[in-house]
């Protein structure tokens, strides 16, 4: 039911004020939820080189609407990104760099982090990086994503044309779709 151009703002914010925040600091993950972003970025790059659709759900607790929600619109976007890249990408060099973590809950953390990127492609390299801000949960099952927000223009596009076309009209959201 979130806004999503009200949840551009204040997550563009929240990344705004990480990166004038002139104080050296030390983050401190669990082991856990840094191997969870580890493997999520890694299944997200991996789509560069296939221009495969990914399959989140392992990354996911996917116990409401809203959630399955959030994780068909990352698919769709990492696909939509690969599929946009005129060059073939032949490999990706990748550093996830962990900007800062915010206890929401006992058993959730928000955590800011970039994802640094260097794309070998037929044409030349191609240097680049992305924003993400994750609600990750300590569950039975481990770590999972409760949602993700990626801050791309593009994304932010997306989520308003899938909120009013699909999930405004009861549109069930799949790969296949």
């Amino acid at each position: 039911k979130e806004n999503a151009s009200t949840l551009f703002e204040e997550n563009s914010k929240k990344v705004a004020a990480a990166l004038n925040n002139p104080n050296a600091r030390t983050v401190t993950i669990a082991e856990g939820a840094y191997q969870l972003l580890k493997d999520f970025t890694d299944s997200y790059l991996e789509v560069y080189l296939t221009k495969n659709m990914p399959d989140l759900d392992k990354y996911y607790n996917l116990s409401s609407n809203a959630r399955r929600e959030n994780e068909r619109l990352a698919e769709a976007f990492a696909y939509q990104t690969a599929l946009a890249k005129s060059n073939k990408v032949k490999s990706v060099d990748s550093t996830l760099n962990i900007i800062e973590v915010t206890p929401v809950t006992d058993h959730v953390d928000e955590i800011l982090f970039y994802l640094q990127r260097t794309l070998h492609t037929d044409q030349g390299d191609e240097n680049g990086g992305t924003w993400f801000l994750a609600h990750v949960a300590d569950t039975t099952d481990g770590h999972k994503l409760l949602k993700l927000w990626i801050q791309d223009y593009a994304y932010e596009m997306m989520q308003n044309k899938l909120t009013k076309n699909y999930c405004s009209k009861n549109v069930e959201l799949s790969k296949d779709i």
